[in-house]
């Protein structure tokens, strides 16, 4: 064999050996692609209209949102109502999750990706089971932790509870089994323009008393207060109207898991220009700040009857019987004295103090 033969098979080998070796990528890409495109419930959305209970469990609680004529409701509060879309993102975000990757099918290993079982101790999974009307299981997945670096799109781990093969899938879902993330978060909105007065009597029995007369006054007057308010004061007592505006929870209970005790309680009553009262009570329960609200019309306000007790009637029917989380930031305003409402070194007094 000549030396410019010999070069030439080499060169022809070498050809052939990195079509070869494209082809083999090609064909591990385009297997990594079809597995991608797999959803891990191809069913899933297609059997969306026939779904009836939705399950969310970890170690420590379980959520069950169940299927009415009206809509879902939660059923450990007393079917109180559940967002539509929030049931609606789940299942979409569910439906959405494509498979990527095995991962490991052994029990030691499940708790670095955090798809254990819910039963374990110290479990850092979330359960979700999807039950169609026939009582039928039309999803179920443990979801685990995040996993970071794979594409724009987001990924995680999960497992089939009934399986051992545990998955790196492509997708976000974090459910979250808190009450508060599926039912509506507004409480009540009054906005600050209506509200006519706020009475705040503390458990000690201090009384703080902001007013309006009219709805075109521009600031509210602190009782006993003489004088023009410093504009820090004027700001300050003027947030005691707003605290009703777009006031949203954190959690809710049954009334009556929440104790309200007569030395512990803040009684507050908001009186609109258009005739509503609200009476709300506030009280602190294992740290957290929580409320109760009662309305009614106002009976010595100018206002349409029918109008308010319609109004009044449907925020009863709505808020009687629970009581409400909320953040300590949203109701600080009703915490404040009338020491507090006062700015530092602005000369405003209350007489007799």
């Amino acid at each position: 064999m000549t030396v410019r033969s010999f070069l030439v098979l080499c060169a022809v080998t070498v050809v052939v050996v990195i079509a070869a070796g494209v082809t083999v990528v090609r064909d591990h890409r385009s297997d990594a692609a079809a597995g991608a495109a797999e959803k891990l419930f191809p069913a899933l959305l297609e059997e969306a209209d026939t779904l009836a209970v939705l399950t969310l469990r970890n170690h420590e609680k379980t959520l069950t949102i169940q299927k009415h004529e009206d809509g879902w409701s939660l059923g450990e509060r007393d079917d109180y109502p559940v967002r539509a879309d929030a049931v609606r993102d789940l299942v979409l975000k569910l439906g959405g999750l494509e498979r990527l990757e095995a991962k490991t099918n052994r029990f030691e290993h499940y708790p670095r990706l955090g798809v254990e079982d819910v039963e374990i101790e110290g479990a850092r999974s979330t359960e979700v089971e999807l039950l169609n009307d026939d009582g039928g299981v039309v999803a179920r997945l443990l979801v685990g932790k995040l996993a970071f670096g794979v594409g724009d799109r987001g990924a995680l781990y999960v497992r089939n509870p009934e399986e051992n093969q545990a998955w790196l899938v492509r997708g976000h879902l974090a459910p979250i089994v808190e009450a508060g993330e599926w039912v509506e978060p507004e409480i009540i909105d009054i906005p600050q323009a209506n509200v006519r007065s706020v009475r705040i009597v503390h458990p000690d029995g201090e009384t703080v008393l902001a007013t309006k007369t009219t709805v075109k006054d521009e600031h509210f007057t602190l009782d006993g207060l003489s004088g023009t308010p410093s504009p820090a004061t004027a700001k300050a007592i003027d947030a005691l109207a707003a605290v009703l505006s777009e006031l949203r929870l954190d959690n809710l209970k049954k009334a009556d898991d929440v104790p309200f005790p007569e030395g512990a309680t803040t009684s507050v009553t908001v009186l609109t220009f258009d005739g509503l009262t609200l009476d709300v009570d506030m009280t602190q329960h294992e740290g957290r700040d929580w409320i109760r609200v009662g309305a009614k019309p106002d009976p010595d306000a100018n206002a349409s009857g029918n109008d308010i007790a319609h109004s009044a009637g449907e925020i009863e029917h709505r808020t009687m019987g629970w009581a409400y989380q909320v953040s300590a930031f949203a109701i600080t305003p009703w915490k404040k004295r009338r020491s507090d409402l006062l700015s530092p070194h602005s000369g405003d007094e209350i007489p007799g103090h």
